[in-house]
């Protein structure tokens, strides 16, 4: 597949000093857990991350007050909250995926691999799930509406991420070198022609999609991932520290963030960005930005802050 170069003419200046954001600092004062992704659901936050392979956590914000909702024995990489279903999914370390089903209490699907489980996904009647570890051993597993195992592919790069394209009513995963797509015809995984980067996430809204990789590469597609447009290669950031998560709250207004506290914001769908930092803040894994325009950021040893869009 052609990627299409579209060289952004108005980023940052070369010299390139990010202006500094002002925020609230919601940070933990347990400094052994890391956050490594954050989502939103029913007007809450929830927090999800660990100590390493020790523990897992997920906390959940309600714009007041702090809560831990759960506790596991592995790190919680993601939890998603499907409001059709009433439940909510977390991806944790050592292959553990949890579920919980109309408030009651979480439990635990066993599975076939050890993997680190890292995004899920639910489009078209099936569940999604991908990991991987170590930029090798990527898995991706497809479930049923009753959380019935159907297939478990493995890749030879990880996977970082799963969403799906209602337009084209397919799972896109993104990984290590590699995007992947799920045919449900065929109830296989095919491996796209798109390279060189280490793909870290994948969104969409509506037909309109973005993947992220971790050395700058921003991809985007307007036909549901049919095809995709280079928005910024690697080459066009004034910084260069690592990127590790996006999110847009629609078709225009979005951002990233990576480590460092640096925060990346865009206005026009991805053509440009505006680079931004959070003052002594630590490496930042996840972001979200709510109804009311307000934005949350989570990372390394318990930092949460938080700042208007």
């Amino acid at each position: 597949m052609r990627i299409f170069i579209f060289f952004v003419l108005c980023l940052l200046c070369s010299c390139g000093s990010a202006d500094e954001i002002s925020y609230s600092d919601l940070s933990l004062n347990e400094k052994n857990i890391d956050f490594y992704d954050c989502s939103l659901a029913n007007d809450k936050i929830y927090l999800s991350g660990g100590d390493l392979w020790l523990s897992g956590v997920l906390f959940e914000f309600d714009g007041l007050e702090l809560t831990k909702v759960n506790e596991v024995d592995k790190s919680i990489t993601s939890t998603f909250y499907y409001e059709d279903k009433s439940l909510s999914i977390s991806t944790a370390f050592s292959g553990r995926l949890f579920l919980e089903e109309d408030n009651l209490d979480w439990k635990r699907l066993e599975l076939p691999t050890e993997q680190i489980l890292k995004s899920s996904s639910h489009g078209n009647n099936h569940f999604a799930v991908v990991g991987g570890h170590g930029f090798r051993d990527g898995v991706a597993l497809i479930f049923d509406e009753n959380f019935n195992l159907l297939s478990l592919t493995e890749f030879y790069n990880e996977l970082s991420d799963v969403a799906y394209s209602e337009k084209l009513k397919q799972f896109f995963a993104v990984g290590f070198g590699q995007i992947v797509r799920y045919d449900f015809n065929e109830s296989t995984w095919t491996i796209l022609d798109i390279e060189g980067d280490h793909f870290k996430d994948v969104q969409f809204i509506g037909s309109t999609g973005w993947v992220l990789g971790r050395a700058g590469t921003v991809l985007k597609t307007e036909n549901g991932g049919e095809s995709w447009n280079e928005l910024v290669d690697q080459k066009a950031w004034s910084n260069i520290s690592a990127m590790n998560r996006l999110f847009f709250k629609d078709p225009e207004n979005g951002l990233i963030v990576g480590d460092d506290g640096m925060i990346w914001k865009t206005t026009n769908g991805g053509d440009d960005w505006v680079e931004y930092k959070l003052k002594d803040a630590e490496d930042l894994n996840g972001v979200i930005i709510n109804s009311e325009n307000q934005v949350f950021v989570v990372g390394l040893n318990g930092f949460i802050a938080q700042f208007d869009f």
